[in-house]
């Protein structure tokens, strides 16, 4: 018999299957399941253990998914009591991390107990994105738990997600609870960017790459800056705030490079900014190709190429077709700043990638700078797929 005590559904793994989560994974398969009581529905906490019964700890069942169930705590639990004190946690770390400053990514999915979900926090706004079904079923519980934050006014609650897809679940237009601030802004290392938070890209700011634009903001006076994919123009407004003397900013989506002008016009550095709309993965297809000549600061930030392990190989020519472009673009003794959010990529082998288009580029390359995302996207180490942000840092010859 199950060696627990809860009142909770127990659902059993087969033998050997437990090993991974035992590691520190969260995710148990439908393969890996030996035995479900049924009737269950999404949502709903379970006990899961091994083929002895020993427990694993608390999950959220979905009959629908591969993902079978998702652990969101070591203890027993029912999920409706967890809700309240994880988003506690998250906070709290959250305010030792950044202090007094509330803009931070508040809630990271699994790396806080809070399977399908995530959360920005743009001052007195949060914007949640309910990216699967068991978040989906508590939505009522982690909307109170969420307004219940102190200093927030307003919430966005988005179901555009491309994950949901995989959970047949339909994408709805946005729920509005409060007050939302219009416009919306991000404050970062003392500038203050506009966001579109019901329709921008992630929540409308992408605080993964912080503690990047941060370093780069450090190397930029007096430097001639490109800034290659930059949507809202992050790294480039950080540049010339950091004393850049140029910076361009090139983004295929003018509304994007709309809110970077907006940017640069409230921070006062529009005199060095410039931003111009390409399509840069397929330069020269229906539009001009990327700028010549060389620049001291090249900035390669694309979107995710791949969303599988199957597009992994394609992802990686895209990449290294995309920085021997970029290291043409440096000025020699200058530096690139490349960048991978695709989590199917290994970090191993797209640095191997890099470093050879670099090479094809005729260029010799010093590793100056490693980085990933910031300390509000916590990594479980047992968990890969929390940790996607990959950044390097080149000297070229």
């Amino acid at each position: 018999m199950p060696k627990t005590t809860s009142s909770l559904p127990v659902v059993t793994l087969k033998p050997g299957e437990e090993r991974r989560l035992r590691r520190g994974h969260c995710w148990a398969y439908d393969a890996e399941i030996h035995r479900a009581p049924g009737g269950l529905r999404a949502g709903d906490s379970v006990i899961l253990v091994d083929d002895r019964g020993q427990q694993l700890g608390s999950a959220l069942w979905n009959p629908a998914s591969l993902i079978r169930a998702r652990l969101f705590s070591r203890r027993a639990v029912d999920y409706r009591e967890h809700v309240g004190e994880a988003v506690g946690k998250a906070l709290a770390l959250r305010e030792l991390l950044y202090g007094g400053s509330p803009n931070y990514r508040l809630i990271y999915g699994e790396s806080d107990g809070l399977p399908g979900l995530t959360v920005d926090r743009y001052g007195p706004l949060l914007v949640a994105q309910l990216a699967s079904a068991v978040s989906e079923a508590h939505a009522p519980a982690l909307v109170a738990a969420l307004e219940a934050v102190p200093g927030v006014r307003g919430l966005i609650l988005r179901r555009d997600g491309s994950v949901r897809r995989k959970e047949k679940l339909p994408r709805e237009e946005p729920e509005l609870l409060g007050e939302i601030p219009d416009p919306a802004w991000a404050e970062e290392g003392g500038l203050r960017f506009v966001l579109d938070p019901v329709g921008g890209l992630k929540g409308g700011w992408f605080w993964d790459q912080r503690d990047n634009r941060a370093w780069l903001r450090g190397v930029a006076r007096g430097r001639r800056v490109l800034d290659i994919f930059c949507h809202s123009g992050g790294f480039a407004l950080q540049a010339a705030a950091g004393g850049a003397s140029q910076v361009l900013g090139l983004d295929r989506s003018e509304p994007a490079l709309a809110l970077a002008r907006a940017s640069a016009d409230a921070n006062r550095l529009r005199e060095r900014c410039r931003f111009q709309a390409l399509e840069l993965m397929r330069p020269g297809k229906g539009g001009p190709g990327w700028p010549h000549g060389q620049w001291d600061l090249v900035v390669l930030d694309p979107p995710a190429l791949a969303k599988e392990r199957d597009e992994a190989e394609s992802a990686l020519g895209a990449y290294e077709h995309l920085n021997r472009r970029a290291a043409g673009r440096v000025a020699p003794g200058g530096i690139l700043l490349t960048c991978s959010c695709t989590y199917p990529v290994e970090e191993r082998v797209w640095r191997g990638r890099v470093l050879r288009a670099v090479g094809k580029a005729g260029r010799q390359a010093r590793v100056i700078y490693t980085g990933g995302q910031g300390g509000d996207h916590p990594e479980l180490p047992g968990m890969p797929e929390t940790r996607y942000l990959k950044v390097l840092g080149l000297q070229l010859d």
